[in-house]
């Protein structure tokens, strides 16, 4: 039987390939990991130590310059994931994240998630699949950036604002 917090995560992250074929054998490892509006998640640089599914909440991925000047990678919502990259590279974090709202994680750390990987290959396969999903959704905001005009990126940025938040 799943607890309250474990079928919130569930009906979160079905859609997510990573989690959704492997719900059952992840959720004895996943920990739950609340972060408050403002709150920052982790810090570009920081060890890769852990996967995070959003359960509940926003958060928002940036990168801020040596100058001042910050960039923003993008904002991720409920069944989405953020640290792929770092976990299925080992490289440390390449971007910073911070809470937009109160938000709920469902958490599953390295050393957790390389014995599963382990007994379920195919759930590597899936963490290669949501690095790659995370580096094509920047490529496409590099491009839009060099070859769109502002209008034409705002006005692309509202419609996948409101596509997958409401």
């Amino acid at each position: 039987m799943l607890t309250p917090f474990q079928q919130r995560a569930l009906d979160a992250l079905d859609e997510s390939p990573f989690f959704r074929d492997f719900f059952e054998d992840c959720m004895r490892w996943v920990s739950r990991t609340s972060v408050r509006k403002g709150e920052i998640l982790f810090e570009k640089s920081q060890p890769s130590d852990a996967i995070f599914g959003i359960v509940s909440g926003q958060l928002k991925l940036y990168s801020d310059g040596a100058d001042g000047r910050q960039i923003s990678f993008g904002l991720v919502g409920p069944g989405e994931l953020v640290g792929a990259i770092g976990i299925a590279t080992g490289a440390p974090r390449h971007a910073s994240v911070v809470a937009l709202a109160h938000s709920e994680l469902a958490t599953l750390k390295r050393r957790d998630l390389e014995p599963l990987m382990e007994r379920h290959p195919a759930l590597r396969e899936a963490l290669a699949y949501a690095s790659a999903e995370s580096a094509r959704q920047l490529s496409e905001r590099i491009e839009d950036a060099a070859f769109l005009s502002i209008e034409a990126r705002v006005e692309k940025a509202l419609v996948d604002l409101a596509r997958r938040f409401g």
